[in-house]
């Protein structure tokens, strides 16, 4: 599969070619919001960051909304050659930065050229990405990015969190023309992407020849990349209409809740997915149309390794030509198509809609078709899932809910892990969670020296590990008691819903936030 050379929001070309300059810092006034349109625009861009020289150990600092708009400023290239800019500097965020107050106009990190350097979130917020666009013009022999962070290559991205991020688009009238991107990264080449978590909503509406869409919940497309320790909440909702087509050909509408596709040796380890996804096509065409959704990516060259990983959002796929019979609908609990590569200690539970021209299609519990997949310890709800033919896939297990929400099952995912695979928790009554976070997390571990008791959150719970029986309480920020416990010695796990609290375990308060 190929995909059209880059054209951004706002007709920057970028093409996928190496340069080699660094981006000098001009001088660009620091200006207030805009009143009129409520849009960020770039040349609001910061004098300076907040400090730094740009090594790794005396980083570019980054605190404010003018400040990441300097990043954006000076990473971009109208010209789309490709040039590499920050090659081998150091950036660090170190307080949340909110966008919220108005809608971005050519915000992206990378956007035309590539950002090859690192940065670093600091487990602090970028909040409030919002974009919303209708272009009812023809748009031509493009790719439009909807990402923070549009082109990355030879970078580092880690310890991002992208909260409340939205996307919005209407292009009823496009020609040989596609939507790209997730809620982070648009396409990254030879990069790393570590302990980043990333939640909101996508919705796109677009119409006409030739045209396509590619949406993930993460990224849109990792090329020879890794992805670590990351997670992706919220919703992906797409309708795609093509029409007027004499010509037979393909046109492809993707969205999977990590990456829309996965290329050359690529590593997904230690990433889960509870984004839910609607996917709508339709024509009167020519086209062979291809409607792909899946829990971790659409579609895969080969070489690609997915270990460690997990599902648990609805898919939704639903296609329709009236014109011919060649409409695929291709719905994978993990994959839709696997070119060739491993799949281990991966686990499916997630609610399926498929449907073809009217008919209920078939959907597969954990890939949907490969040419070749090496597969173990990988595991569906079939009960949920409402999977009732066993797939027949070496490695391919289909359980009942009691089961994959059991102790039982914990053990048997961390009696597969290798070195750097990130181990599973119980979770009484719900599906298991990865239990380890990064030690950059500021919701992972956190130490009380006085009683040696240290806690950490997960989704959905606190995992508390105590040396002797302690007494343990939840509180909202309201005052309301959430939970409140003896804690036994040893680990323990509370379920907590979504959101923040004051914790008292012991004689110790803390504030968390429990995803």
């Amino acid at each position: 599969m190929t995909v059209l050379g880059m054209l951004a929001v706002g007709g920057m070309e970028a093409q996928n070619e190496s340069g080699s300059n660094t981006a000098t810092s001009g001088s660009i006034p620091t200006s207030a919001l805009r009143a009129e349109g409520n849009y960020w625009t770039l040349d609001q861009a910061a004098e300076s960051y907040a400090g730094g020289t740009g090594t790794e150990a005396d980083p570019y600092l980054i605190a404010t909304p003018e400040q990441f708009i300097k990043l954006c400023y000076e990473t971009y290239d109208s010209e789309g050659k490709g040039e590499l800019f920050y090659e081998g500097k150091y950036f660090k965020q170190t307080a949340d930065i909110d966008l919220s107050a108005a809608y971005s106009t050519l915000l992206r990190i990378g956007l035309g050229g590539y950002f090859a350097g690192t940065y670093d979130g600091g487990n602090f917020v970028i909040k409030g990405f919002r974009q919303n666009e209708t272009n009812t013009n023809e748009v031509k022999g493009s790719v439009m990015g909807i990402s923070p962070f549009a082109n990355v290559k030879d970078a580092t991205i880690k310890n991002v969190i992208i909260e409340d991020f939205e996307a919005e688009f209407t292009y009823p009238n496009l020609y040989e023309a596609s939507i790209n991107g997730g809620m982070l990264v648009y396409y990254a080449t030879n990069t790393t992407i570590e302990n980043c978590k990333v939640s909101g909503d996508i919705k796109l509406d677009a119409a006409g020849e030739s045209c396509g869409l590619f949406i993930g919940g993460i990224a849109g497309i990792a090329n020879n990349s890794t992805i670590n320790k990351c997670h992706a909440d919220g919703t992906i909702d797409l309708k795609m209409n093509l029409t007027g087509v004499t010509t037979p050909s393909e046109s492809y509408s993707s969205a999977a809740g990590i990456s829309s596709e996965i290329i050359d040796q690529t590593y997904i380890l230690n990433t889960t997915s509870d984004v839910d996804i609607k996917n709508e096509t339709k024509g009167d065409t020519d086209y062979a149309l291809r409607t792909r959704v899946a829990g971790v990516t659409t579609w895969t060259s080969d070489g690609v390794f997915i270990n460690n990983c997990s599902n648990t959002g609805s898919l939704s796929a639903w296609g329709s030509n009236t014109t011919v019979e060649t409409n695929f609908v291709q719905v994978g609990g993990l994959i839709s198509y696997f070119g060739d590569g491993r799949l281990n200690n991966c686990w499916n539970a997630c609610k399926f809609v498929s449907v073809r021209n009217g008919q209920m299609w078939d959907f597969k519990g954990l890939v949907y078709d490969f040419a070749g997949l090496g597969m173990n310890n990988c595991f569906y709800d079939a009960e949920f899932c409402e999977i009732y033919v066993t797939e027949d896939l070496p490695g391919s297990l289909g359980a009942d809910t009691e089961y994959m929400q059991s102790k039982e099952f914990v053990m048997q995912l961390n009696s597969q892990l290798q070195e750097g695979w990130l181990p599973w928790q119980y979770v009484e009554g719900s599906y298991p969670v990865l239990g380890e976070a990064s030690t950059e997390d500021p919701t992972a571990s956190e130490s009380i020296a006085k009683s040696e008791i240290s806690f950490r959150t997960v989704p959905g719970a606190v995992v508390i590990t105590a040396p002797e029986a302690t007494q343990f309480a939840a509180y909202t920020f309201n005052g309301a008691t959430q939970a409140t416990q003896l804690i036994p010695a040893g680990t323990t796990t509370v379920n907590l819903p979504a959101g923040l609290y004051i914790l008292k375990i012991g004689e110790e308060t803390h504030k968390v936030n429990v995803k």
